[in-house]
């Protein structure tokens, strides 16, 4: 008896495996599934907690909790009662509510922003407006701006129009050009439902989304209120152990404070996936549905786009409408297939989960759906151009304005040439197989070039419509400006241990030494001094965390410092002339001196250059 059931399962698991997604399968399937898949993801990754919910034609076909929601307390993380933050999965909250209020008239998307606040105006930079349609996208030009995001407590709150007002980022280039994501367009949006509603926009989503879809236990607020033990802890490893962090407070709430089970984005999964419909509920019309999660913008036809507020995954021939969500601790993940009335969402609390959501959405594909063959790509055209494509790229979803520019050292964009037809980018290769398209060695993603009207190459990988890629010039690689900084600090630090040696010896030879030759050696003596400790102090700010938490505690003495480093820069270089002319020292220490001099006033232009000189931070 005991075989035949053996055989029974095996042939059961074996057709379940081999076929295109089946509508008669059950939950016992996707337990057995989804068991083998997190179960290991948790124990190779140590991972302490994750959870998943899966919906399928209007209903919930499986949920399930895994490990522990706070392992210190031995507290099993479970889909029904624990609370995981989903991070930017709370746009889609956000987009869903401006939808509601078009629909009934109460917004107009393709309006300018502007007619909707009263309090501030987003400047009209490239004259052209922003639009509600441009933050679905994020496209309105806006540069990444980390600082205000994230606080480190409650008591840094400001109100949402307060911190909208107060961290403005300027608009780089005309609305509707490029997508770049953006926290604040999406804040932004959030403000104007308050403003247009009249409730406060957690308030809002909770009567207009939360109530008629019954997820009683979600909440934007921080922490959410009646829900004291249920909100799971998030874990960050620290020297090969998984420590519990503290409750990461978000000060542009709307984009990303969200807190909610995964039974709860079930049913919002449901309601997006049956046409705004969850039950006898409603919370958008068909129309609304239809729209919002068809294409609107797209950087090329061969990528993927945006649609109102999901970005597109098409993929081994389904539609995928997804979208990720991120705190430093916590990572999520929405996919819906529209076409099969399908729909997964999972959470993990810790930073391994960012790339676990991805494997578990291809292992479920693997299992459940028919992929397409992925042949080896060949290179049809006759002569590539991989040698004007590779270089050093910039990630247009950065600062350009304030020190946050600084950021972009720490992760450059590098396209290396393999042979005329291959790039390697990031780990993989990738092959030209038309004109600027090249395509994944190991799968069928694209990356695709263009120039752009500066003549300046751009790229574009096909998915990941978030961002859009420019090529560099080699003044401004990363390469060249850290190798700038480091041959700075080497020789501002030279001097500062050997331009007093080098006096020692020319005092002995020489009894007299006039005052204006001690002068301007003390005073260039001074200026490098204080410039490689200015190096120093940046090497330790840039981190990581960069300016989410603030700003760094040295940062507004550093920007004050700079003005110091500028007099003496100057002084020290207006000085070489008489120097030479007053033959101070020896021929060998005037040129010593003339070398610190050109630097320190190159160095200078480095501080511009990063944004570390003219400008000061909000108060």
């Amino acid at each position: 008896m005991i075989r035949i059931i053996s055989c029974i399962f095996l042939i059961l698991t074996f057709f379940s495996a081999h076929c295109m997604f089946c509508d008669d399968f059950t939950p016992w399937e996707l337990e057995l599934f989804f068991d083998g898949v997190l179960n290991e993801q948790l124990s190779s990754h140590g991972i302490p907690g994750a959870v998943i919910s899966v919906v399928k034609d209007g209903e919930k076909a499986f949920s399930k909790g895994y490990g522990y929601a706070d392992r210190e307390r031995k507290i099993k993380a479970t889909p029904d009662s624990t609370l995981f933050r989903i991070g930017s999965v709370s746009k889609l909250f956000v987009w869903t509510s401006v939808m509601q209020l078009s629909e009934k008239g109460m917004l107009d998307i393709h309006e300018d922003v502007n007619r909707y606040l009263e309090d501030f105006q987003i400047p009209d930079k490239f004259n052209s407006c922003i639009t509600l349609a441009h933050l679905m996208t994020h496209t309105p030009g806006f540069e990444e701006q980390e600082l205000g995001v994230f606080v480190a407590g409650k008591d840094q709150i400001d109100p949402l129009g307060s911190y909208l007002k107060k961290y403005m980022p300027v608009q780089m280039r005309p609305a509707g050009l490029l997508s770049s994501y953006s926290n604040y367009g999406t804040a932004l949006a959030a403000y104007i439902v308050e403003r247009v509603s009249g409730l406060p926009f957690h308030e809002y989503v909770r009567q207009n989304i939360y109530r008629p879809l019954t997820m009683n236990n979600s909440s934007f607020l921080q922490p959410p209120e009646g829900f004291p033990d249920a909100v799971s802890r998030g874990y960050f490893l620290d020297k090969s152990r998984m420590i519990a962090g503290d409750f990461e407070w978000i000060q542009a709430y709307p984009a990303g404070s969200m807190s909610s089970t995964a039974d709860d984005i079930a049913k919002f999964m449901i309601a997006h996936l049956n046409k705004g419909a969850y039950g006898d509920a409603r919370i958008l019309s068909e129309a609304t549905v239809k729209d919002m999660h068809e294409r609107h913008f797209a950087h090329d036809e061969l990528v993927n786009g945006w649609t109102w507020g999901f970005m597109e995954l098409n993929t081994q021939g389904y539609q995928i409408l997804w979208h990720g969500g991120d705190t430093y601790l916590f990572h999520s993940a929405v996919y819906l297939f529209p076409e099969l009335g399908l729909g997964i969402f999972v959470s993990y609390n810790c930073p391994a989960g960012a790339k676990a959501r991805i494997d578990l959405l291809k292992a479920f594909m693997a299992k459940y759906l028919k992929s397409e063959t992925v042949d080896k790509p060949e290179p049809v055209t006759p002569h590539g151009n991989a040698s004007l494509l590779s270089g050093s790229y910039l990630d247009i979803r950065t600062n350009f304005s304030t020190p946050e520019k600084l950021m972009t050292l720490l992760n450059p964009v590098d396209i290396v040439m393999i042979n005329d037809h291959t790039l390697l980018f990031g780990d993989n290769a990738w092959i030209e197989t038309e004109p600027m398209v090249f395509r994944n060695s190991e799968s069928m993603e694209l990356l695709v070039f263009r120039k752009n009207e500066g003549g300046r190459y751009v790229m574009f990988r096909a998915n990941n419509p978030t961002t859009a890629y420019i090529k560099l010039s080699a003044l401004t690689t990363p390469a060249f400006q850290k190798a700038f900084i480091a041959i700075c600090f080497m020789l501002f630090a030279s001097a500062v241990l050997c331009w007093p040696l080098g006096l020692f010896r020319v005092s002995r030879r020489k009894a007299e030494t006039s005052a204006f030759c001690v002068m301007a050696g003390s005073l260039m003596w001074l200026g490098c001094a204080i410039s490689s400790y200015f190096i120093y102090s940046i090497y330790k700010i840039i981190t990581e965390y960069g300016f989410s938490l603030g700003v760094p505690v040295e940062m507004n003495f550093l920007l004050k410092l700079s003005y110091i480093i500028l007099f003496f820069a100057l002084i020290v270089f207006l000085m070489l002339f008489a120097v030479w002319k007053k033959s101070c020292w020896t021929p060998i220490l005037r040129y010593y001196y003339s070398l610190m001099a050109v630097f320190l006033i190159l160095f200078t232009w480095w501080l511009v250059y990063w944004n570390l000189i003219f400008f000061h931070f909000p108060d």
